[in-house]
């Protein structure tokens, strides 16, 4: 008869020892990143251990257009920031200047207004906002990285983060939003995104490190304000569901203006968690530093 090998290998977890190299290897320290959402951090079992997302894990998060998904994935990358993390921001929608001046707003807890062009720019602010980003380089040691030219295919896409992980050693992506890649029509729009959601999800687990694409929600969704949204409510169906470790989504059917102090509430939904539990928390935003915390 002739022997066969396992394609991927076997461990026999019962067997002598592979019990105690089991607890050895879960007694090490945690290796993950905190969101700037504690209850989500806590939902984070497995590898988060509680603490926040883990490397090898693909998250997306999805909302409504204009809901504040990618101002979500900025303050995302600003926790990381101030955990010496290296970030690469995939942008298929917003300039670099657009990225830079919401950046800097939200790690420096600065009005944005000051730091915009125009009749609002504060050249005192903005001399100050530019000393206390090097503060935070110099202390944290975290970077980040952002693509000057558009991304306009999955292969200019997966070459970048490649550059980004080898050259810049980036542990962290932010891709947004994933249904750009590469979409020219409706027609096309599924099956681009399918390709886009398995190439990210597929980084994330080869080069373990961590990435979070955002999503816009499907036509359905996006115009029934009555319902809160489900992961099978993110745009692509569901290949963007079953690609990812977690799935937060931003309800805008409990989506509340503030007007007194020119902010939002909402609730985040975490629709999905492979490491953990569902859950959902209230969340707001204060439109003035663009920040986003748990309320």
């Amino acid at each position: 008869m002739t022997e066969s090998t396992a394609p991927c290998g076997v461990a026999d977890l019962l067997s002598v020892g592979e019990p105690e190299r089991h607890f050895i290897e879960q007694a090490k320290p945690v290796d993950a990143v905190p969101t700037p959402l504690p209850t989500w951090n806590r939902h984070c079992r497995d590898d988060g251990g509680g603490v926040g997302l883990a490397r090898g894990w693909h998250v997306t998060v999805g909302a409504n257009t204009g809901h504040g998904k990618s101002l979500l994935g900025l303050n995302m990358a600003a926790t990381a920031i101030e955990h010496g993390e290296r970030i690469g921001f995939l942008s298929l929608e917003m300039s670099k200047a657009q990225i830079a001046t919401r950046l800097y707003a939200i790690c420096t807890r600065t009005s944005v207004e000051p730091l915009e062009r125009g009749e609002t720019f504060s050249p005192t602010v903005a001399n100050q906002v530019a000393l206390q980003i090097a503060e935070i380089r110099e202390r944290t040691g975290g970077s980040f990285f952002v693509n000057e030219q558009p991304v306009y295919d999955l292969d200019r896409l997966d070459a970048l983060m490649r550059y980004f992980h080898e050259e810049h050693g980036c542990r962290y992506f932010v891709i947004d939003y994933i249904q750009l890649v590469g979409a020219r029509d409706f027609d096309t729009l599924l099956k681009q995104v399918t390709n886009a959601s398995s190439r990210v999800r597929e980084f994330a687990k080869r080069r373990n490190v961590i990435t979070v694409g955002l999503s816009q929600f499907n036509r359905e969704t996006s115009k029934d304000y009555t319902r809160s949204p489900i992961p099978q409510s993110l745009l692509g169906g569901s290949p963007l569901e079953n690609d990812s470790d977690q799935v937060l989504l931003l309800d805008h059917k409990h989506k509340r203006h503030k007007e007194t102090d020119h902010g939002a509430q909402t609730y985040a939904i975490l629709g999905k968690n492979r490491h953990g539990s569902p859950g959902e928390f209230p969340i707001e935003w204060d439109f003035r530093t663009l920040r986003v915390r748990e309320r």
